[in-house]
């Protein structure tokens, strides 16, 4: 038996169903309307129309013009981003609709015109400019961050002349002693069969036979790590303190640390904003394990002592084994039977001239031993050579340290090449191999380096005794001279011949300054500002993403996210690919208010932190 409910529906027919016979329920006053509960009011109250209130703008999503595309200028409200100050003089890159706001409100272009053709023209127009603008502000920028560190130690050991000479004199040393090793590994067979392609999935990391890493487990035994050495410290003061300790074989130290987001502003807070680095890690390595602890009871006692300052101002600690850490894989278009074959010619091309500045043969060595193989054993034996001896990871784009532990440390214990044959003539490939090509001979080809030219800077300085009076009158501002010349470039020549010897020192403080940029620049792999992220701009390549690769630097700040950058791609307002180089719509981070555990900010160093996980080397 079933009946009709008031809603056509069938239902069965319950026995004593008593639910048709109950009351209705009396409705709360929170489900009544305004005018059940008080009546009825009258007529509507009429309302004003709300104001275009930039505050709930951003609520509605965003506005579409006339051809339903995401407008433009929409961004903070109806209100046009601009800014006052030269966008070039700004200690961060703006993006290109602050920039295009910028240009309107400096008459440089005109108001967003209505007609779609000339609209299209501006829109062209601005992200043409904004594309010379922001190579613009990286080499400003580039050049601040030079200038605040000019003159610290780092930079005097690695780029002035004279101490480079000794800091070179050193890496040969070391390539020498790394020779000797790899030359008796090569002799017993350690590299027979050698192959940088992916690791199967049943070894995760490999570690326990791969003889790169067995090596530089036993020498962590026997490695003293210095946690942090301040940038005020220079090396030699660190080669003291070691130079007399027995079983002693070296001392090297990494290129400064850049610091966290979070900690950017607390980094050398002197230094203007995102200009501040961290300190330095230091490792000692000596003969046996015994000498090691030797070593650490030695400076503990200096420190408790203060029997040595140097001694104060360091931590040290003896390194962990290093489990089976990053293995850092480069992209799967290395793996194209092409490309296998140009990277061949390429490396034997390095190899050769590595060898022949520090007076080795191991290439050749290594090409007749293994002449019956197939080319790409060749270049798998001759990589793992630049990088044993050479300390030259050639798949970090010529990544060069000067040693085992910092080269870890900045490109990871191993190197891979993705499985697969990805197809090397795409756009966004032959691009990338192009930059990757262009960063490894930059080292080789001085023509391929960016320099400033030192009788421009020179010419520069003197013209603070230049005057000029009046149009084609320029006086020259030395003490009882006075002359006039037609031409500043006159004065300069006048300067440089009648008052040689009041200049002489400034010409050669400006030219000792400007050869250190010079080879600063021509490094392609210096240090960019903490907030300068290489990859967003056509410029040098980052060290690759492995750069904790150290126990002693292992819980680091370095970034440890690897993968394409297309990944994260996002559109643009007209539906076009970002370049998140280009800022035109940079993502906005999380806001400072945002809830944060305090406990999840590191500001040390954390030498027992364990590694995990693979690191894919972007290029992009």
């Amino acid at each position: 038996m079933s009946y009709v409910d008031e809603f056509g529906r069938h239902r069965p027919l319950q026995q004593d169903d008593m639910r048709d016979s109950l009351p209705p329920r009396r409705r709360k006053d929170s489900e009544l309307s305004l005018d059940d509960r008080l009546g009825h009011r009258g007529p509507p109250r009429r309302r004003s129309r709300s104001p275009d209130d930039s505050r709930f703008a951003g609520r509605l999503g965003p506005r579409r013009d006339d051809r339903d595309h995401r407008d433009r200028d929409y961004g903070r409200g109806d209100r046009r981003p601009f800014i006052t100050a030269d966008p070039l003089t700004l200690p961060y890159l703006i993006d290109w609709k602050t920039y295009a706001g910028y240009l309107r409100e400096k008459g440089i272009i005109g108001e967003r015109p209505q007609a779609r053709e000339d609209d299209e023209r501006q829109y062209a127009e601005i992200l043409e400019r904004f594309d010379t603008f922001k190579q613009q502000w990286h080499d400003a920028h580039l050049m601040r961050f030079f200038d605040a560190h000019a003159d610290d130690p780092w930079v005097l050991e690695k780029y002035a002349d004279g101490q480079a000479d000794v800091r070179k004199q050193a890496i040969l040393t070391m390539k020498r002693l790394l020779y000797t090793k790899f030359e008796a590994d090569v002799a017993a067979g350690k590299y027979d069969g050698i192959d940088l392609d992916a690791l199967p999935v049943d070894e995760p990391m490999g570690a326990e036979t791969d003889p790169d890493v067995v090596d530089r487990n036993e020498m962590t035994l026997r490695t003293v790590a210095i946690k942090t050495v301040p940038l005020t410290m220079p090396r030699a003061d660190v080669d003291a303190l070691f130079r007399e300790l027995p079983g002693l074989i070296y001392v090297t130290l990494s290129e400064p640390r850049l610091p966290a987001q979070q900690d950017r502003d607390r980094a050398q807070p002197h230094l203007p904003s995102g200009m501040g680095l961290g300190g330095r890690t230091g490792w000692a390595v000596f003969d046996s394990t015994a000498s090691a602890e030797a070593a650490i009871a030695h400076l503990k006692e200096q420190a408790n002592t203060k029997a040595n300052e140097t001694v104060t101002q360091l931590a040290f600690a003896i390194q962990s084994p290093m489990p089976a850490k990053y293995r850092t894989t480069a992209w799967d278009m290395f793996s194209h039977p092409d490309r296998l074959a140009t990277d061949l010619e390429t490396v034997k091309g390095i190899a050769t001239t590595l060898d022949t500045e520090a007076g080795l043969s191991g290439a050749q060595t290594l090409l007749d031993k293994y002449a019956d193989d197939a080319p790409k054993v060749h270049l798998d034996v001759l990589v793992t050579y630049l990088r044993r001896v050479h300390l030259y990871c050639y798949y970090s784009a010529g990544c060069e340290t000067e040693s085992p532990e910092e080269l870890a440390w900045k490109c990871g214990d191993k190197v891979f090449r993705k499985p697969g044959a990805g197809d090397p003539t795409g756009d966004r490939a032959a691009a990338l191999l192009a930059k990757f090509d262009t960063k490894v001979r930059q080292k080789f080809d001085e023509s391929l380096r960016p320099a400033k030219a030192i009788d421009e800077l020179v010419d520069a300085a003197l013209g603070q005794y230049v005057a000029k009076e009046q149009e084609h009158r320029y006086r020259c501002e030395f003490p009882a001279c006075g002359k006039l010349f037609k031409d500043t470039q006159f004065v300069i020549k006048h300067i440089k011949n009648k008052h040689a010897a009041d200049v002489a020192p400034l010409i050669s403080s400006i030219t000792e300054r400007a050869t250190r940029l010079n080879n600063f620049l021509g490094d392609p792999h210096h240090l960019h500002p903490a907030g300068m992220n290489p990859t967003q701009f056509t410029g040098p390549f980052r060290p690759p993403r492995a750069a904790v690769a150290a126990a002693a630097t292992r819980g680091s700040m370095a970034p440890r996210n690897g993968g394409p950058s297309y990944a994260r791609e996002r559109r643009d307002s007209r539906g076009e690919y970002m370049d998140f180089g280009g800022g035109r719509d940079e993502p906005r981070g999380a806001p400072r208010s945002a809830a944060m555990d305090p406990r999840g900010l590191k500001s040390y160093m954390d030498l027992d932190a364990p590694g995990e996980g693979d690191v894919v080397l972007d290029y992009d």
